[in-house]
């Protein structure tokens, strides 16, 4: 995941306060609903929704590419008759 949100503007569809009697408020005074958001932007970092929402960044991803690689190390070695 954090390959693919890595490069990830996420575009806000929903700012809060919004509503009858909010008509006036600047964008400096709202913010976006989604995990993540900084008051004032429209978009969400996609590395900064994933730390927040998962715990989860960019330096694991090699957690899952190094688990593969012995899985399939192990897995080749034991397939292979000994002579």
């Amino acid at each position: 995941m954090t390959n693919e949100f890595r490069t990830l503007e996420l575009e806000c569809s929903n700012l809060v306060p919004q509503g009858p009697g909010y008509k006036n408020i600047t964008l400096e005074n709202q913010v976006c609903t989604v995990v993540g958001a900084v008051p004032g932007q429209m978009t969400v970092n996609g590395l900064r929704y994933l730390k927040l929402s998962f715990i989860y960044e960019w330096t694991h991803m090699w957690r899952v590419s190094d688990r593969f690689t012995t899985y399939h190390a192990l897995m080749t070695s034991f397939s292979h008759p000994h002579f």
